[in-house]
């Protein structure tokens, strides 16, 4: 299918989260089983990844031939090549039928002798009948707006389209954000403190207490509030140029023995300023390294503390660089593949995780088997909103904003669902995150350049620190601690 075909197929999001599952008690089972010294006993995350990638293989394989493909000439039901071209549809019908076992909307376009049906995914999960299709309001609103049935428009589409008005609030793809903490130190003292007051301000007070005090059960108190500082630091650089690219922020949570997440309300604007949000949190956590192992070393070690905190540092900040989805460096990866034209964002993301699952196996890294399982939850919201985007230009002009997907969403969920508003209402959010992502403006050739070079720099700096601290006494082995 070509980058201007909207494919509707079953939930990916499903089988993303059912290898989730696999994997996970998979892993858990084969340590319960096996003995240390054979070969699922020493490996048991590597035998967890091979169940769960042949579950995955096996039910894409089922869904690859599945689904309806719509684009500018028609609609085609994958599984039996019916094509119906948008002049030939007569008719759209929303119909409440029993299907299987539940009942189900089942919306029906009706042509010359052929028909097309679909119902949403979450009614039933026979494959048997009308195709179950996942975004099943998103597909009735290409289908309404092609067609011409105004019946099924929302109040606002059926008024007068206004003409298409760039959004203003959208920078010049060519404009590409400057170094955050470079920009502040010329700030003004009253602007970067004020700037400072606000990065603090989305720092939960309550977990930052709790990580340190699991962290000094592991370390001394002073070391455990080192190392939270450059878990913070790390988490404020995110902040900072989240703020920088209009992206609202939920708040920064220290999780203990995780790390820490920069949390954001949403999705910034252009896949440039993603991979900036994503390696300012590199930058500031190498800066903050580079300052301590400099003092270190300026004062003769006098204070090994220095140049202890310098290593571990490093060391945060270039596992958080390793190119593996949802690290920084796998977002950064993933908004330098999401802007090719040549359709590399999926298998970019599919070889990221691969190697998170390699690198888990060959290093016995375990944090890495969490990211790589919460990698595979995100990959399956990022391939649904590959979809959206040229479903988002079969309905141009107009326009389906959040109003008008929760009237679709309305007609294609039965009325026997229990708590329907509640549903449609995940739904939309759902969907208003997606249609975000899946509008980023791509990065240009410049930009892409400008950010692998970027991070090409960092982790030169980083791996320069760690040898230079390599032998420092109380460096500790922070590498055998992320085991």
């Amino acid at each position: 299918m070509s980058e201007t075909t909207a494919t509707f197929r079953r939930p990916r999001a499903w089988v993303t989260f059912t290898t989730f599952v696999v994997i996970l008690v998979s892993y858990f089972a084969v340590r319960a089983v096996f003995e240390p010294g054979s070969f699922a006993g020493d490996y048991p995350f590597g035998v967890a990844m091979v169940l769960g990638l042949l579950w995955a293989l096996f039910h894409t394989a089922g869904q690859r031939q599945s689904g309806l493909a719509v684009d500018e000439a028609g609609i085609t039901e994958l599984k039996t090549q019916v094509n119906l071209p948008w002049p030939a549809i007569r008719e759209v019908r929303v119909d409440e039928e029993p299907v299987g076992r539940q009942t189900a909307r089942v919306i029906t376009l009706l042509g010359d002798g052929e028909s097309v049906s679909f119902i949403d995914a979450a009614a039933q999960v026979s494959t048997i009948g009308p195709a179950p299709v996942d975004n099943a309001p998103a597909l009735l609103a290409v289908v309404a707006a092609r067609t011409g049935s105004a019946d099924l428009f929302p109040a606002e589409w059926r008024a007068a389209q206004p003409e298409p008005v760039a959004d203003s609030r959208t920078p010049n793809a060519t404009r590409t954000p400057g170094v955050g903490l470079v920009a502040l130190l010329f700030k003004a003292g009253p602007k970067a403190l004020k700037m400072g007051l606000k990065l603090l301000k989305t720092v939960k007070p309550g977990a930052a207490i709790l990580a340190v005090g699991a962290y000094s059960l592991v370390f001394s108190w002073r070391f455990a509030l080192v190392v939270v500082l450059h878990v913070l630091i790390h988490e404020l650089g995110h902040v900072f140029a989240m703020f920088r690219s209009g992206v609202p922020v939920r708040g920064v949570y220290l999780i203990p023995f995780f790390g820490g997440a920069a949390v954001s309300r949403g999705v910034a604007r252009t896949r440039a300023k993603s991979a900036y949000i994503a390696i300012n949190g590199p930058v500031w956590g190498t800066l903050l390294s580079v300052a301590l192992g400099a003092a270190h070393f300026a004062l003769d070690g006098a204070h090994p503390v220095l140049g202890a905190a310098a290593a571990w540092g490093a060391l945060i900040n270039l596992f958080n660089l390793l190119p593996i989805f949802p690290l920084d460096g796998g977002r950064i990866l993933a908004s330098l593949a999401l802007s090719s034209e040549r359709g590399l964002g999926a298998p970019a993301l599919y070889a990221s995780l691969a190697l998170g699952a390699g690198l888990a196996y060959v290093a016995h890294l375990e944090l890495l088997v969490l990211m790589v399982l919460l990698g595979l939850l995100e990959l399956g919201g990022a391939l649904s909103a590959r979809t959206l985007r040229p479903a988002l230009a079969l309905m141009a002009p107009r326009d389906l904003d959040g109003p008008a997907f929760a009237h679709f969403a309305g007609l294609v969920l039965p009325s026997t669902v229990k708590g329907r508003d509640k549903v449609v209402a995940q739904r939309v959010t759902a969907f208003e995150q997606q249609k975000q992502e899946a509008l980023q403006t791509p990065m240009t050739v410049g930009q892409g350049l400008a950010v692998f070079a970027g991070y090409g720099a960092l982790v030169a700096v980083l791996l320069g620190l760690l040898f230079l601290t390599r032998d420092l006494e109380g460096a500790g082995d922070p590498l055998g601690f992320l085991r």
